[in-house]
């Protein structure tokens, strides 16, 4: 939350300008939070990401609900979506750098992890 609270605050100050046509990538959304504060300014798009088959299809609901709210929004992002990616798998990666051949401008991440004696494990 502290991310989100943050990047609101920095909107309110008037110091959020920075996301205005910014392409930006969440790493390990999980339910989606920070992506979904993110989406509700003026981004080019907002990809969403996850390794959890279970917790994609819980953030797509999570953006048509927020979708549905930015109707009455003019400034909410075109464009957001939910993608598997998980670090270390090259197939993924080189699956979401396909559906995104221009690079992010932002990425962001909160309350991620990274559980380097379990990838070791599957190697």
């Amino acid at each position: 939350m502290a991310l989100s609270d943050w990047l609101e605050s920095a909107d309110a100050r008037g110091e959020g300008g920075y996301l205005i046509g910014r392409r930006v990538l969440e790493l390990g959304c999980g339910a989606g939070m920070v992506g979904l504060v993110v989406a509700q300014h003026p981004c080019a798009s907002v990809t969403l990401t996850d390794k959890d088959h279970g917790v994609l299809d819980l953030v797509r609901s999570n953006i048509a609900l927020t979708l549905e709210h930015c109707e009455r929004r003019p400034h909410c992002v075109a464009k957001v979506t939910a993608e598997k990616l998980s670090w270390g798998d090259e197939k993924s990666l080189t699956e979401v750098k396909s559906n995104h051949p221009e690079l992010f401008d932002l990425i962001v991440a909160a309350d991620v992890w990274y559980g380097l004696f379990e990838s070791t494990q599957a190697a």
